[in-house]
């Protein structure tokens, strides 16, 4: 239980620690967002800059509420976030990115009228009137240039999100267990447009959801390595600390974060460099027009046999270390 949920004291207005608790929901998802994102991100980097061939993933569970009418989106299949399982779909539509999200947006919507009645509460005085009603509201929807996400908990059997108390009080049950079902099941949408050759467009989706316990605890301890395994044959720097493990069932696509405290971007990717080559990793040429060095990023691949190993080594932001993100893939057939 939380510091202030303790100390609570026992007659103190009910309103006081619901408010609390609806304040700490834009983190959560903005927590849960992040990792997802990381993911999906640097599997697209992956495929582009270690020439393998992402065939659609299709994971199956629960999964209505995330599919788009009239895309290719088939069936789930599971995906491991440290030690936690998710589900994930791919899929496309011949529809712009503002359309796919203002799609879900209305999906999630429709389970959660939190705003609504906050405002209502905050008219009529039961409410805290320095709340802002849009940070707490149940749904986020960010754009980042072309591309976009919508997330939301989509509230558990016989729960309401337009329910103050009730959700105030599964906040404080999340906070004392780091169980995120405990608030709702996840719903997440990444969407980014694409361009054929032949000049068709439309909008690549990726969605991602869960329908049983979530510990964001268990995933993000506060010290040591995260639940996971690091990438069979890839050396691992000294002192590093893994962040975030993240692979399918039955694929050979997977994902490993490490902060390296004290190594500088250049020092990390050429120890990287000279590490995997003992190891007996061979590099691959970059073909023309593609960069090792993007937005501050070292990039390199290499393979032995069939397998592609992609290295991405990023600086940290002020005071934070230096981090490296494996990918592994297989080769294109």
């Amino acid at each position: 239980m939380s510091r202030d949920a303790r100390n609570t004291p026992r007659n103190a207005p009910r309103e006081r620690w619901h408010q609390r608790a609806l304040r700490s929901l834009p983190g959560v998802l903005r927590l849960v967002l992040f990792f997802v994102a990381l993911y999906v991100g640097m599997t697209f980097l992956a495929v582009k800059q270690a020439e393998a061939e992402v065939e659609e993933i299709m994971v199956g569970i629960g999964a209505e509420m995330m599919r788009y009418p009239g895309s290719t989106q088939g069936e789930a299949r599971a995906m491991h976030f440290n030690g936690q399982t998710v589900h994930l779909m791919t899929g496309t539509t011949d529809h712009d990115v503002e359309t796919v999200l203002d799609h879900f947006e209305a999906e999630c919507m429709e389970q959660d009228d939190v705003a609504e009645r906050l405002r209502e509460l905050q008219a009529g005085g039961q409410l805290d009137a320095t709340i802002d009603v849009e940070e707490v509201d149940g749904v986020l929807r960010r754009t980042f240039g072309s591309r976009g996400v919508v997330a939301c908990l989509d509230p558990v059997d016989g729960e309401s999100n337009g329910d103050p108390e009730s959700l105030g009080e599964r906040v404080q049950q999340f906070l004392r267990t780091g169980d995120l079902s405990e608030i709702g099941a996840l719903r997440y949408l990444y969407a980014t447009p694409f361009e054929e050759p032949d000049g068709r467009r439309g909008t690549h989706l990726v969605s991602i959801f869960s329908d049983g316990p979530l510990d964001v605890f268990d995933m993000f301890p506060e010290e040591g390595d995260a639940v996971g395994v690091d990438p069979d044959g890839v050396p691992r720097p000294d002192g590093s600390r893994r962040l975030l493990s993240a692979w399918e069932d039955g694929k050979p696509y997977s994902m490993t974060i490490y902060a390296v405290e004290g190594s500088e971007p250049e020092a990390l990717d050429r120890w990287y460099r000279d590490a995997l080559g003992e190891a007996g990793w061979a590099p691959i040429e970059m073909r023309d027009g593609e960069r090792v060095r993007i937005d501050g990023q070292l990039i390199q691949a290499v393979s032995q046999g069939e397998r592609i190993v992609s290295v991405v080594v990023a600086p940290g932001a002020e005071g934070t270390p230096t981090t490296a993100t494996v990918l592994t893939s297989d080769r294109e057939p």
